[in-house]
C-alpha cells in the first residue's frame, strides 16, 4: 500500500510550481509529482494536498495578472506587442508573459 505524504519537500513544491505555470491539471501534477517523490524514496502527496497548492498558486497568480489598462499603456507606448491583449481577452495571459518560454 503507497504512503502518502502531508508535507511536499521543497524539490517538489519546485517542480509543482513549474507544473502549475504550465497549465497541467491537478490530476496529472499529483502523478508526475507523485512518480518524482516515489524514485527519490519520499511518499507520495495526496492529490488533495497537490489541489490546494495548484488552487493556491493559481490563485496568486490571477491576483499579479496585469490590468486591461496596464496592457493597453503598454501596448500603446510599444513596451509589449499587441498579442497580449489577445492573450489576456482568451484568458491565457500569465504574469510571466514577456519571460514565456524561460525557465
Amino acid at each position: 500500500m503507497p504512503a502518502f505524504a502531508a508535507r511536499i519537500s521543497p524539490e517538489l513544491a519546485s517542480q509543482l510550481t513549474q507544473m502549475t505555470r504550465r497549465g497541467l491539471s491537478p490530476a496529472e501534477i499529483t502523478r508526475r509529482i507523485g512518480d518524482l517523490a516515489q524514485r527519490q524514496g519520499s511518499p507520495r502527496p495526496s492529490y488533495a494536498r497537490v489541489r490546494q497548492l495548484v488552487l493556491e498558486h493559481r490563485a496568486a497568480a490571477r491576483l499579479e495578472e496585469e490590468s486591461w489598462g496596464q496592457l493597453l499603456l503598454e501596448v500603446d507606448l510599444r513596451a509589449k506587442p499587441p498579442d497580449v491583449l489577445l492573450a489576456k481577452a482568451a484568458g491565457t495571459l500569465w504574469r510571466g508573459y514577456e519571460d514565456a518560454g524561460v525557465d
